[in-house]
């Protein structure tokens, strides 16, 4: 891994702090690690697409082979919409992969610039994210927003020890 700010090569994936300037890597591990996930989950799809397309052309082969006039035309109806449903399937593939080159060439953000944007608060018991909502960003109303960036599914379930990360605009 390279840090952001000094450039030095080298780095460990798992480093928290760049050896040479001292940088938070910690977003930028994060980072990494989604790249990953969004490229696994590409490839995943792509590959069942592939998949998808292979079982049809067997199917058709195998059934073609047997069938009389009449059920060629069902099967005919069939294959129809089966490339309908693949050009559906082909379409989200190419809107993921339009947003994983986007993804890819967003421009990094330095770890100096997350460091006083980010902050990271563990959840206390009594705590509510209207509560924490009001004291770091001064509104409760907000708490959707954290949820959001936390990926929480049902706002009101935060449990004591929780780790949450607060993006707050300077």
């Amino acid at each position: 891994m390279e840090c952001p700010i000094c450039h030095h090569q080298g780095i460990e994936s798992l480093s928290q702090k760049c050896p040479e300037c001292g940088a938070d890597l910690a977003s930028l591990g994060r980072i990494q690690k989604l790249r990953k996930r969004v490229k696994r989950n590409y490839i995943m799809l792509l590959s069942l697409i592939v998949v998808l397309v292979i079982a049809i052309l067997i199917g058709i082969f195998q059934y073609h082979s047997s069938t009389s006039l009449a059920e060629t035309k069902s099967l005919s109806d069939s294959v129809t919409l089966l490339i309908q449903v693949n050009q559906k399937l082909s379409d989200s593939l190419n809107i993921l992969e339009d947003s994983l080159q986007k993804f890819l060439a967003a421009p990094e953000v330095s770890s100096k610039t997350l460091e006083t944007t980010i902050i990271e608060h563990i959840v206390v018991k009594g705590e509510s994210l209207w509560k924490i909502a009001e004291k770091y960003l001064g509104d409760g109303s907000l708490y959707s927003k954290i949820a959001r960036d936390n990926f929480l599914c049902n706002p009101s379930q935060i449990a004591e020890g929780q780790k949450i990360i607060i993006h707050k605009n300077p």
